[in-house]
């Protein structure tokens, strides 16, 4: 089979590389044609807005986007009027996985507020299972979870607020959010900072851990393992609210 397989270079680096490699060719004047990102402030305030990007309003109008996409999509790929990158996906982010067993096995709901979330971590923990897990070892998974805390302690107008300026990061509900946070790491699986986000999710699949926040990705990461005893629900306070993440090409 060797003489038939060819040799491929992924150009960036592929995987947490990629990010690295990519800003130091932006910053050294040999940038890529085209690159992923995700849609939103990611590109805007890091790229479009120092000037680096070209503008694709001449291929949404062309091709019919601008009048197909839903203005929610258009509002974050937009910018003083023009269109900067093409959305491939949409994913909710804001998702709580459980395993359902340990669910069954002591009676638990999925919690839909903060305190109902401790109490359910109290008692996972008084049984010895993990009550949350997480997996921090790419640097960017706490952030992902710490963002549907600050949801579920602004709500969605407030929460938007913060990207705008409207709403002050000095405000106490981000001081709260924050604190809620640091209380969630108290819960947690102690070797986070050397595991992935599914190498973390391997402690539902063997029922050592009960839940964790993640994408909705993670559905799809569950199925191609063959793990089917997992439940899903909004993390706390974030009952009703879709918090979208588009991957781009810019």
């Amino acid at each position: 089979l060797s003489a038939y397989s060819a040799e491929i270079i992924v150009a960036g680096g592929a995987g947490t590389h990629a990010k690295a490699v990519f800003k130091t060719r932006m910053l050294g004047g040999d940038p890529p044609d085209t690159f992923q990102v995700h849609a939103g402030h990611e590109l805007i305030d890091t790229w479009v807005v120092p000037g680096y990007m070209q503008p694709l309003t001449d291929i949404y109008k062309s091709e019919g986007w601008i009048e197909s996409m839903p203005q929610g999509v258009l509002d974050i790929v937009s910018y003083q009027g023009d269109y900067w990158s093409v959305p491939v996906n949409i994913h909710r982010s804001n998702v709580l996985w459980f395993n359902k067993s340990i669910f069954d096995k002591y009676k638990i709901t999925p919690p839909s507020t903060f305190n109902q979330f401790f109490d359910v971590c109290e008692e996972l923990k008084s049984k010895g299972v993990a009550p949350f897990v997480m997996g921090t070892t790419g640097g960017w998974e706490a952030g992902h979870v710490f963002e549907s805390v600050l949801l579920g302690k602004l709500g969605t107008n407030d929460y938007n607020g913060l990207w705008t300026g409207e709403v002050k990061w000095s405000d106490s509900r981000v001081t709260d959010a924050l604190e809620t946070f640091a209380k969630m790491g108290s819960y947690l699986n102690t070797d986070h900072s050397a595991l992935t986000w599914d190498e973390a999710g391997q402690y539902l699949l063997k029922e050592k851990g009960a839940m964790m926040i993640m994408g909705d990705w993670t559905n799809g990461w569950f199925m191609s393992v063959g793990f089917e005893d997992y439940g899903w629900a909004p993390p706390p306070n974030n009952e009703g609210i879709f918090l979208a993440l588009s991957d781009s090409f810019a």
